[in-house]
């Protein structure tokens, strides 16, 4: 069932911002609370995997099914989000995570006037990172359902469940069957696959592996460390490209695709007790809430990331979520809402969100969509934002289906 919000307002006073954070803000800076399920629901819906992409919307999959009129196809511009951990209605059965799935319609200025939500079911276990991504025909093989031309659609990591090969990395192009992409190191099971990124130049994946799922009851025991792994889908090649992490969470490339910026969430474990997947409260800041900084060194045709450094420690809470823009600013979700440092690692301000940030997308028009579990945050910024495909403008809003009981 879905949910449909006409009732979005703009604020044009924006959050608290730092002084010197002029130049990435603006004069012009405004936000809106687009959605906040608090007083409805228990659940968090906005959690992670916040992605922004364009999908043919109903009408132009009709008329493609049709004789051909030569008419222009109009695409939805459409947000995808993934729950926290959701409780089931039975005690016995693990915990779920769904996946939002938001229409937008926007005016002629381009503000969003109306959202429709709906919640699927994923065909994945426990997803969590995604990205936007788009397969190369000879790897949307024709027996999946994804052949002939290529396809586009969100790529996911799943975080899996105490069954064999259940976590990696599982592709949902746009209304035809998922595809797995990867699943096993080599016959060994993964962690609990959180984040992913594709390189910009080669168009591989990048992608951290935690312990999450073990240290939430729906993993079985390790049986690697938390590693970062480099998998190439044309080439099927896959390496550990980073360990001694103790959390890796968040994961993104600088503008130039020289350095890669990796998140170490351990902070939020509270000795093995606490969650990645819930909020700041009760983290254990003597362990890492750092982001690190690597280069990428090509060696005998391949990559490896050298000269690890801490780039920043978190100014509140843990970083989880990480993106770049083009002026290679960093910005990371903290329990603060949004901290971000320019390329030299200097603080240069906060977009402050109450209850902190876990996930965000960016876009070339300077938005920004931000996940607060039960909340979802639209900010403009003056910023010309990460390397992403450029969908058109304006914010992106959600609503919430006030029925909890839908497990």
């Amino acid at each position: 069932m879905a949910t449909i919000n006409s009732d979005i307002k703009v604020n044009r006073t924006p959050m608290q911002y730092h002084p010197d954070f002029a130049t990435v803000v603006g004069k012009d800076a405004r936000h809106a609370l687009l959605l906040s399920s608090a007083e409805t629901s228990r659940n968090a819906f906005f959690h992670t995997g916040c992605v922004l992409v364009r999908e043919p919307s109903a009408s132009s999959r009709r008329n493609s099914a049709g004789n051909g009129t030569g008419s222009v196809p109009i695409d939805d511009e459409v947000i995808y989000t993934t729950s926290n951990l959701l409780q089931t209605s039975s005690s016995s059965q693990l915990p779920a995570i769904l996946i939002s799935r938001v229409s937008l319609r926007r005016n002629s200025a381009g503000d969003v006037t109306a959202a429709e939500w709906t919640k699927l079911r994923p065909p994945m276990a426990m997803p969590a990172g995604a990205i936007p991504y788009q397969m190369k025909p000879a790897i949307a093989r024709p027996s999946s359902g994804a052949g002939g031309r290529g396809s586009s659609g969100v790529l996911y990591c799943a975080q899996g469940n105490p069954g064999p090969g259940t976590s990696g990395l599982f592709y949902m192009p746009t209304g035809r069957p998922p595809i797995n992409l990867l699943s096993n190191y080599y016959g060994r099971d993964f962690n609990s696959v959180y984040d992913v990124v594709q390189h910009p130049d080669d168009g591989s994946l990048w992608f951290t592996d935690p312990c999450i799922g073990f240290e939430q009851d729906f993993r079985k025991r390790p049986q690697m460390p938390c590693h970062v792994y480099r998998f190439h889908p044309d080439t099927g090649d896959l390496r550990v490209v980073a360990d001694g992490l103790n959390r890796p969470a968040g994961i993104c490339f600088g503008p130039d695709a020289a350095t890669v910026y990796l998140t170490d969430a351990d902070a939020l474990y509270n000795n093995g007790g606490g969650s990645i997947l819930g909020s700041n409260s009760g983290a254990d800041m003597r362990r890492a809430a750092t982001v690190y900084a690597y280069d990428v060194l090509r060696r005998g045709g391949s990559d490896f990331l050298t000269n690890k450094r801490v780039f920043a420690y978190a100014l509140r809470g843990t970083p989880l979520g990480i993106r770049c823009d083009a002026a290679g600013n960093v910005y990371a979700g903290c329990a603060d809402g949004v901290e971000v440092w320019n390329a030299g690692g200097v603080l240069l301000g906060v977009i402050e969100v109450p209850g902190g940030v876990s996930s965000f997308c960016l876009s070339h028009d300077g938005e920004m969509f931000l996940c607060s579990e039960q909340q979802l945050w639209w900010v403009h910024l003056k910023q010309t934002m990460e390397s992403v495909p450029r969908w058109g403008a304006a914010p992106v809003p959600m609503t919430v289906d006030p029925d909890d009981n839908f497990i």
